[in-house]
């Protein structure tokens, strides 16, 4: 096992974890069990809905895998921050950031909790030794802090580092090869699109080649299935994070995006306009009889199954969102004995308020400041007392106009 990482707080977190950090981990112990379905998840980060209509029928992989029949869905990803970190987190979860305490790659209190993630679930239900899991990440800085502690000694196969899609593959491919005779349930991620995008243009010489290499170890990947008899056996789902702004070089807010799958059960919903990226994981537990609750209006939802109009209705009225938040949280640093907060805040903010209850706004205000017309950056300062009080604080941003905008949990440990 390598693991070269932080275990500190959110700031030094951030900024110290480099490009040259591994972490891996394989399990001794013995898989068997054969059932009659495996799960494969597979992310290609950052490739946006719009580029996927684009390129697909031009991508070998992924334009053989719509002439055999797939699903298409058009997704959205309703988190706040169109980012890796909460983006995978709900992907692999089913929970927004309200349930999992991440809201973006700098809204990271604390990694996603234990047992949320379908890789879990499966460990936990089928029993250790009757199912192979595997996580397998092509980017480390901004996943190992986010699933840390729902990787470390639980799953069967794990390897995160920052690599190109041809080595991703590699481990994907040895996974499958180990354990294509089992039951096996996994993760497989690509840092590309999103990573070429950041350096060379979305929509670049450089991005359109990444976007082809990343297809072929994509098709790689699933003749190993073939191969081994088990892709019948098999439900893949293939998506992504996040898209990513056209012909730029970051994705403020890119929710649109797309899922690929050969879950043919998972077709009563193509006519519905609001399925989320939350959605996945609910289908996963639903295919392979894993618990997860979706009776709440604003839980995921399995497309196995019709959503009913209130969950519907909810998220018309409390998902549906163009616009970025105009609050980002962009770094922390511990003081004694106040915990120092510094906000980037977009010009039309006029004030912050730190509430304990998110329910009862006016009557939970446990800190207050002003933000001066013009001011992009505020400091406040968390008083520990009231963190360790209330266990969670929520920050709420008010327009000059007295017009309340998202709310992001924080929670300090």
């Amino acid at each position: 096992m390598i693991y070269n990482g932080s275990d500190g707080g959110l700031y030094d977190e951030f900024n110290s974890l480099g490009e040259d950090q591994e972490y891996y981990y394989r399990s001794n112990e013995s898989v068997k069990v054969r059932r009659s379905k495996n799960v494969i998840l597979i992310s290609l980060d950052g490739f946006s809905r719009e580029r996927f209509n684009e390129f697909k029928d031009n991508l070998t992989t992924i334009g053989s895998l719509i002439d055999e029949g797939w699903t298409q869905y058009n997704v959205t990803n309703f988190v706040y921050y169109t980012q890796t970190r909460n983006g995978h987190a709900t992907m692999l979860s089913g929970y927004l950031g309200e349930s999992t305490g991440l809201y973006g790659n700098r809204y990271v209190y604390h990694p996603l909790p234990v047992g949320f993630s379908f890789l879990e679930k499966a460990e936990e239900e089928y029993g250790s030794g009757n199912v192979a899991s595997a996580f397998i990440s092509g980017k480390y800085k901004n996943i190992f802090p986010a699933f840390k502690n729902s990787m470390y000694q639980s799953l069967d196969y794990v390897h995160i580092s920052e690599e190109l899609p041809n080595e991703t593959s590699g481990y994907c491919t040895d996974f499958l090869e180990e354990y294509w005779g089992c039951c096996f349930v996994a993760f497989f991620h690509f840092r590309d699109p999103d990573k070429t995008g950041h350096l060379a243009g979305e929509g670049s010489v450089e991005w359109v080649k990444s976007l082809r290499e990343g297809d072929r170890e994509l098709g790689d990947i699933l003749s190993v299935f073939k191969e081994s008899r088990v892709y019948n056996d098999t439900l893949i789902y293939i998506t992504s994070d996040h898209g990513f702004k056209k012909n730029g070089y970051s994705h403020p807010h890119e929710p649109y995006i797309w899922l690929l799958t050969n879950d043919k059960e998972a077709k009563v919903n193509l006519d519905n306009s609001l399925i989320g990226v939350q959605d996945i994981t609910p289908t996963i537990c639903y295919s392979l009889d894993l618990p997860y609750d979706y009776s709440e209006p604003d839980s995921g939802h399995p497309l196995q199954v019709r959503f009913p109009d209130e969950k519907l209705e909810y998220r018309e009225k409390f998902l549906l969102d163009k616009e970025r938040p105009i609050i980002d949280l962009w770094g922390t640093r511990d003081t004694i004995p106040c915990l120092k907060a510094r906000f980037s805040v977009s010009n039309d903010t006029n004030k912050l308020l730190l509430i304990s209850d998110s329910r009862d706004v006016a009557g939970s205000v446990v800190g207050e400041t002003e933000v001066p017309h013009g001011v992009e950056t505020v400091t406040m300062e968390l008083d520990r007392t009231i963190m360790r009080k209330y266990e969670e604080i929520y920050l709420l941003a008010y327009d000059a106009a007295e017009n309340p905008s998202n709310l992001a949990r924080i929670d300090i440990e």
